[in-house]
């Protein structure tokens, strides 16, 4: 059930992206991103419990370098269908913002997921480099605002400057928990070498 639901995400990625270009505010593709982006919350309960039910200490499988996969896959592929969509309408303000954050967002990727390959290379336990709570709340509000903004009128331009702000503000506490992550890393590898 958990990799169905990590599918779930790497799957319609393409396709939320396409929905959001070619369509103007879409409560139907907003309700579908909202239930996509709530897979994210139940997969690894799902592996959890699963592996209790076997039992088993931890889940097996390569769930835990998939997931982060799926969560980049499906913000990425939402936040350039909503900057092509505010193109198309020349909003060019919010196209901006939009684009800023996905920059910002792929330069933090890349650095998780070198911290999660120095991890991996130094021997560490996978749950020694699960996700924090921090990243947790980054995912929280970002996807929170990129459902809003697929679903908001663009005459509701106070609505779409606070899902804008919201995203911003999930970006934000996404480097927050970068860095965070990375000194965790960092600390665990080099305990695990005294």
């Amino acid at each position: 059930m958990a990799d169905i639901a990590t599918d779930v995400r790497s799957h319609t990625a393409p396709h939320l992206r396409n929905l959001i270009v070619f369509s103007d505010e879409n409560k139907w593709t907003a309700a579908g991103l909202a239930a996509v982006y709530s897979t994210d919350f139940v997969d690894g309960r799902w592996a959890r419990k699963g592996a209790h039910l076997q039992g088993l200490e931890e889940p097996k499988g390569d769930g835990h370098e998939r997931d982060p996969k799926a969560d980049k896959d499906l913000l990425n592929n939402v936040l350039a269908g909503l900057a092509l969509r505010y193109l198309r309408e020349n909003d060019l303000h919010s196209a901006a913002i939009v684009g800023v954050n996905y920059l910002v967002t792929q330069w933090r990727d890349r650095k998780m997921e070198k911290y999660r390959v120095n991890a991996k290379e130094g021997g560490l336990d996978k749950k020694d480099i699960k996700a924090i709570n921090t990243n947790r709340a980054k995912t929280l509000a970002q996807g929170i605002a990129v459902t809003a903004l697929t679903g908001l009128s663009s005459d509701n331009r106070r609505a779409r400057r606070v899902a804008l702000a919201t995203l911003s503000v999930g970006t934000g506490t996404g480097i927050v928990g970068m860095y965070q992550y990375g000194r965790r890393v960092r600390r665990k590898l080099a305990n695990a070498t005294l």
